[in-house]
């Protein structure tokens, strides 16, 4: 009988929010998957309470959240022994940022933070001084080791895009596993108030940019603008969820709207052939990434 494949999830920091998540559909998939036979999967997560399944061997290391020193120390010193001891792995997965020395067939690191990129001001340090500093030294705790990655997985195209330019690495090593988007199975009621209410669902943290809400609903109150709100977005989901609710009559008619990535597409292909006037589709504005999928659509044809 052939030895199983040995996969190492490595998560020892993730215990809440969507981090949280992304730990529990990585490891719901693979307790599926080791019913085939074929695999051993070892988690190393903060407590086994916050994502146990069924088959999923796990090492707990609650004490590693205790301090930057102490989770160095188990990226670098830690993971490399546990690494030694089960060898040979066949997968290695970092689901929280950084890449620790392992050695491993092959090793893969989850990039799921964006901090390198977050602009941080005085005012950040006022409010929650970790973030700025953050801010400021994610970039090299993600540069250390970060080569010994066969491949790096984002969310977004820009994540790969910004990662890729700022560590020099190849784009075609980067996968882009945008989040799934689960339906709650909640039936929508109509309430009507005499106040907008908005739901903004996010963890209590001061980099979720909840001053710009805030500020936008300031605005919209004070030019009384709240039926000139236009949804512009690149993600097929949103528009997906704006086309179920327009079928069921809980889009107002005077909605407005820029296209989606498929839209946008449509409309270049359009005028290419020299036919764009043949675009009916009713979109109030016309919002174009400057790259997507490989493609650049900042042509000085279609700016113009």
């Amino acid at each position: 009988m052939p030895e199983k494949k040995t996969i190492v999830i490595s998560a020892v920091n993730l215990r809440k929010g969507g981090t949280l998540t992304i730990l529990r559909d990585c490891l719901r998939y693979l307790s599926d998957l080791i019913r085939e036979g074929d695999y051993r999967v070892l988690a190393l997560v903060h407590k086994r309470e916050l994502c146990d399944y069924e088959g999923i061997e796990y090492i707990e290391m609650p004490d590693i959240i205790k301090g930057w020193g102490k989770r160095l120390w188990c990226e670098y010193v830690t993971m490399r022994k546990i690494s030694e001891e089960l060898a040979p792995v066949y997968l290695w997965l970092s689901l929280h940022d950084t890449s620790p020395r392992v050695k491993a067939d092959r090793q893969a690191v989850y990039c799921q933070t964006s901090f390198p990129f977050y602009k941080w001001s005085l005012r950040d340090f006022r409010m929650d001084f970790k973030i700025p500093l953050f801010a400021m030294f994610t970039k090299y705790a993600y540069k250390v080791n970060i080569r010994s990655n066969r491949y790096l997985v984002v969310q977004q195209n820009w994540l790969r895009k910004g990662f890729s330019e700022m560590f020099r690495l190849d784009k075609g090593k980067f996968i882009v596993a945008p989040p799934q988007r689960k339906q709650a199975g909640v039936t929508p009621e109509e309430i009507r108030k005499n106040c907008f209410t908005f739901f903004y669902a996010s963890t209590p943290d001061c980099h979720k940019n909840f001053e710009t809400l805030c500020e936008a609903v300031r605005l919209l109150e004070k030019y009384d603008a709240f039926d000139r709100v236009i949804l512009a977005s690149f993600h097929s989901e949103v528009f997906n969820e704006f086309k179920r609710l327009k079928k069921q009559d809980l889009v107002p008619d005077e909605f407005m709207y820029s296209p989606g990535i498929m839209g946008i597409a449509k409309y270049y292909i359009l005028m290419t052939l020299g036919i764009d006037s043949l675009y009916l589709d009713g979109v109030a504005v016309l919002q174009i990434p400057m790259e997507e999928y490989g493609f650049s659509f900042a042509t000085k044809r279609l700016i113009n």
